[in-house]
């Protein structure tokens, strides 16, 4: 305890370095331990299921004339039939989303927890009665198992329940039987019924904040709740009985499908099902492994040169410390002594470390959790502190250890003569590491900037620069012709038109059929609904046929528009020549005796993101056709604009609160939405920013101490030099070539790792940068001027001293 209490008085003492030593290790901290813990989260996916190992997602893979092409949605009926006919299987359940961001308001005047503006839910799904049974949650209130039986009831989270009580001194009960509307569809009422807790940030189900049953779907979207092909929008699971292998279950599900499926499908067509446990479902996925490789040697490289600069800087002081270490000796302490004195230095030193680090972290907790995609709160759990101190344990031994050895070497003679260290092997070593790890930081850093480059700017096929959008869902015909006349009066807006979804959020599924056939051709990526505008305003040209026409279309003659991609298959299956004029059905959208003709083919534009692009056939329908409960198909205004700007975007919002102002809506900008949809780029990005500026900083502070010692060791030589002639520029070439032989060495090291690195970093992607050998150059380059910079900065005063006043002293 009394070493302990001297660390803390000497941590601050001239000469010691403890306020350097406790800025950069507990910079190193924060970074290192922040990767460790979110490799840890995502290493836990969905690890609060009951027997997540025998907890298997289904999963459908489409074979295709040879091509396999796998998909993590199934139709509705899929999880029904495989409990339903293959013994193995103990449990099974679906869900689909039915809203994501919708604002719900009370149905009664006096609601008790919802304003005018309404409460946004981040995710409500429509799911059976089995889905809390396998993934079950603390019930707070109300009773899950009958709420999940009755028609238009609501389970809400806590979350949820939270933001309608805010202000209000009410309990969770007091919100049961409490009735409410979304926007988007004010007709399907829904009653409260159950409040749960959350779901885990990391699971599955993060973001879901309410459960509706399925014997509701009706009132939300057409019911494909049983089918077995086509809109395959949910999710599947099931679960097996103890002791069932897998792989049993895949060869019965196999037999089951391909009697049911085989002779529905297109010869050359195959649809099969495999299932994957949610143990290892998240981990198994290849983006995520190679995420989570690259976190791991970005927090192993920050860390390790965190604990090499310490050492470099514990060391420095060798000089005098070894003098306090010879006189303990000379009073009978042993090694066993010396080692408890360095081990509470580096402990004391550590501890602040860890403190500063923590107080760095919650002061840019905002920043912190927009980089790793988490809660500050969600990364720390009780498995993963334990994880953190075992990390911290190592890092306070290879702390200690080196300079407790060193130390104890030290001879007692030191304390009767001057000392001066003179092996510098060991500096040259730390430095070298330092060096090789901020040559490869620069470098990847300029990967991950020119890859988020390369996607933000990569062609879609589809003008968006000067669009704005706003989601309408709810808004009746009436109600949106209103609005459109008013915003066609605005000076700045040239365009506009109205579609159920958009560009960015890809397309859904559905087949294709030819009239009187039930064998699929092939499956497409169904974008709903436009109107006759909206070719026009995102500028994507017609190359066969016409436009949407609004005064042919009716019930009896229903128009498609299809793009190139699905025009150059229908003529593969076919044997068509022409498509325009063809007749298909599409599933979800047709009758056994309905059909649509083809009218127009559109040049193909991007579905997605270049990350997850959507690149089936594409086909989209006409909002003006009439359609029953039309008026709930289109979700989204697309207004453009000459310039966008927030001002203008304002006057457009201040539009829709004037004449509408019982809705809640939101004017955004399509620039920024799309560049949203690359926030997994922007992240790694973000993470490998940061940490390569800490380990930059960490090693021109080494660097700096080096050039210092360097400089105190050699000070006589350098005045004696330039007695005898020697030139400022002469003087200061002596310390940059030592120092740029390490230099040069480390960065081709560093290039080499950079890009083993780097290849991984970017088979993340789709579409990608090619790894041109200037990124390295420029990388390298970047590094060694740096390099020179610091050492040339740092000698300069003690390489232009006065040799008289040095020699003196």
């Amino acid at each position: 305890m009394k070493n302990i209490i001297n660390s803390f008085t000497d941590i601050f003492r001239k000469g010691n370095s403890g306020l350097i030593k406790i800025v950069l290790l507990g910079l190193g901290l924060a970074m290192g331990l922040t990767l460790i813990a979110k490799l840890y989260f995502e290493n836990t996916y969905d690890s609060f299921i009951p027997e997540n190992n025998r907890t298997y997602c289904v999963l459908p893979l489409y074979e295709i004339n040879g091509k396999l092409i796998d998909w993590n949605q199934t139709p509705g009926g899929v999880s029904i039939l495989i409990k339903r006919d293959i013994p193995s299987v103990e449990m099974a359940t679906r869900y689909t989303w039915v809203f994501q961001n919708s604002i719900f308001k009370s149905v009664e005047k006096d609601y008790i927890g919802v304003d005018k503006e309404g409460i946004i839910c981040r995710k409500a799904i429509i799911a059976d009665t089995c889905f809390f049974k396998m993934f079950p949650r603390n019930v707070i209130a109300g009773n899950v198992d009958e709420a999940m039986i009755a028609p238009n009831n609501a389970v809400i989270t806590k979350s949820f329940a939270d933001r309608m009580l805010e202000g209000r001194n009410k309990s969770y009960s007091d919100l049961l039987g409490i009735v409410i509307a979304s926007q988007e569809n004010d007709t399907a009422i829904l009653t409260i019924s159950a409040i749960i807790d959350d779901f885990p940030e990391n699971s599955s189900f993060d973001n879901i904040e309410m459960t509706i049953p399925m014997n509701s779907i009706k009132k939300f979207m057409w019911d494909g709740s049983i089918n077995l092909m086509g809109n395959d929008r949910y999710t599947s699971y099931i679960r097996l009985y103890q002791d069932i292998e897998s792989k049993d279950v895949k060869d019965q599900m196999d037999q089951l499908f391909a009697k049911y499926l085989d002779e529905q499908v297109q010869e050359g067509t195959k649809i099969r099902y495999n299932i994957i446990s949610l143990d290892e479902y998240h981990s198994s996925s290849h983006n995520v492994k190679q995420t989570n490789n690259i976190m791991m040697i970005l927090a192993i490289v920050v860390l390790v040169v965190s604990i090499l600069n310490y050492i470099l800087i514990t060391l420095s002081a060798l000089v005098r410390k070894a003098k306090t270490v010879a006189v303990r000796k000379c009073f009978g302490a042993s090694n066993k002594n010396i080692y408890a004195l360095v081990f509470s230095d580096t402990f004391v030193e550590m501890l602040v470390s860890l403190l500063f680090a923590i107080l760095l972290l919650f002061a840019f907790e905002k920043q912190v959790e927009h980089v790793v995609g988490t809660s500050l709160s969600a990364l720390i759990s009780s498995q993963s502190i334990i994880l953190l101190l075992g990390v911290l344990l190592v890092i306070f031994l290879i702390c200690g250890i080196f300079p407790a050895v060193i130390y104890s070497k030290t001879p007692i003679a030191t304390a009767f003569r001057n000392y001066k260290e003179s092996n510098r092997r060991w500096k040259y070593v730390l430095l070298t590491f330092q060096f090789i790890a901020s040559s490869f930081f620069i470098i990847l850093l300029m990967v991950t900037l020119l890859q988020y480059n390369f996607v933000i700017h990569k062609e879609t096929g589809y003008a968006y620069q000067n669009l704005a959008y706003v989601n309408i869902d709810g808004f009746s015909k009436e109600q949106r012709e209103i609005i459109k006349n008013e915003v066609a009066k605005l000076p700045f807006v040239t365009a506009q038109t109205f579609s159920t979804g958009l560009p960015l959020h890809g397309g859904g599924g559905n087949n294709v059929y030819l009239p009187g056939s039930d064998n699929d051709l092939f499956n497409i990526a169904d974008t709903y609904y436009v109107d006759d505008g909206f070719f026009d305003l995102l500028e994507v040209p017609i190359i066969e046929g016409r436009n949407f026409n609004e005064e042919t279309p009716s019930s009896q003659n229903k128009e498609i528009m299809i793009n190139r991609s699905c025009s150059e298959r229908l003529k593969e299956v076919t044997g068509w020549d022409e498509v325009i004029g063809g007749q298909i059905r599409v599933t979800e959208h047709c009758g056994p005796d309905d059909f649509y003709t083809i009218v127009g083919v559109f040049e193909n534009y991007l579905l997605g993101n270049v990350n997850d692009r959507d690149d089936r056939p594409a086909v989209q329908f006409y909002v003006k056709a009439e359609i029953p409960q039309w008026d709930f198909i289109i979700s989204n205004h697309l207004v453009k604009m000459n310039k966008l700007t927030p001002e203008n975007m304002a006057a457009i919002q201040n539009i829709y609160r004037e004449l509408l102002p019982e809705k809640s809506v939101e004017v955004k900008s399509y620039p920024d939405a799309y560049k949203e949809e690359y926030r997994e780029t922007r992240d790694v990005r973000d993470i490998v920013m940061i940490a390569g500026l800490v380990v930059l900083i960490i090693t021109l502070i080494g660097l700096i101490g080096y050039c210092q010692d360097e400089m105190n060791r050699r000070r006589s030589e350098l005045a004696i030099r330039k007695i005898h002639g020697a030139t400022l520029g002469e003087l200061l070439k002596l310390f940059l070539i030592n120092v740029m032989k390490m230099a040069v060495m480390a960065v081709v090291v560093g290039c080499v790792l950079a890009y083993s690195v780097a290849v991984r970093l970017l088979e993340l992607f789709s579409e990608r940068i090619e790894l041109s050998w200037w990124i390295f150059t420029i990388g390298a380059l970047v590094t060694l001027v740096i390099v020179a910079a610091v050492v040339v900065i740092t000698t300069y005063k003690g390489a232009n001293a006065n040799p008289v006043e040095v020699l003196k002293k």
